[in-house]
């Protein structure tokens, strides 16, 4: 089944703020890409094959992690960044962040900018919920700390579940663009390409899709990109606003 879609990443993608002037009828087949923790598959396979098809992506990085065995290094997210990629915070140490007070949960978010600050890396304005584990403060916090969206798994739609699954369309102007919805696959699930294919098609009626990849095989995926002639890129922050 050969499934063509506009390919985003977070950033451009979530334009439903109010601060994207720029108002454009939400296309069907509307796909984001995000990437989370910062493994080294990011940089050595999944970019560059998304270069090759024109494709836009976010990649959030866990800044704790990097330069440990089978993470990339700061070098590595400033290549992503200079390729045109956006770089999301997903931390500085990965953790569960609703056991922690709202002080730690800063400090969480605010040592991600200070890392990504000394390493040449933007300001990042789009966060992914560790886990996928939220809850109030950390919108609170975030917008304190400048973020203009904030992704998170497939429920409470749906049960928590690692080993990930089809979650639902993220609607821009209806959605809170701090609790964007999406689709998590490992690359090891036998039903993944179900799950992808499922989720494609919910990208319609000012639908979004996005979907989150938790680490990249070195193996040729099953479901084929399609031509960059067919798709248009952004990342998450300026998904089109409704008209």
């Amino acid at each position: 089944m050969n499934f063509r879609v506009p390919v985003l990443g977070f950033v451009v993608c979530l334009a439903a703020s109010e601060a994207i002037a720029d108002l454009r009828k939400i296309p069907d087949r509307l796909v984001v890409l995000t990437f989370d923790d910062g493994n080294i598959s990011d940089v050595e396979t999944v970019a560059p094959v998304l270069k090759n098809h024109g494709f836009g992506a976010t990649f959030f990085i866990t800044s704790g992690w990097l330069n440990r065995e089978r993470r990339m290094t700061w070098p590595d997210v400033v290549r992503l960044q200079d390729a045109g990629f956006e770089i999301g915070c997903h931390t500085s140490g990965h953790p569960n962040l609703i056991p922690l007070s709202t002080e730690q949960i800063r400090e969480e978010i605010a040592n991600f900018d200070r890392e990504c600050a000394k390493h040449g890396v933007k300001k990042a304005t789009t966060f992914s919920y560790p886990g996928g584990h939220f809850d109030r403060r950390m919108l609170s916090v975030l917008t304190e700390l400048g973020y203009t969206a904030a992704r998170r798994g497939r429920d409470p739609e749906f049960p928590l579940d690692d080993a990930g699954g089809t979650g639902r369309a993220y609607f821009p102007g209806e959605d809170d663009p701090f609790l964007i919805p999406s689709t998590m696959t490992r690359g090891i699930g036998a039903l993944e390409d179900k799950q992808i294919i499922d989720a494609l098609a919910m990208a319609k009626d000012g639908a979004v899709t996005v979907l989150t990849s938790m680490a990249c095989p070195t193996r040729t995926p099953t479901v084929q990109p399609q031509s960059s002639a067919s798709a248009r890129t952004c990342s998450i922050s300026k998904i089109p606003a409704p008209q």
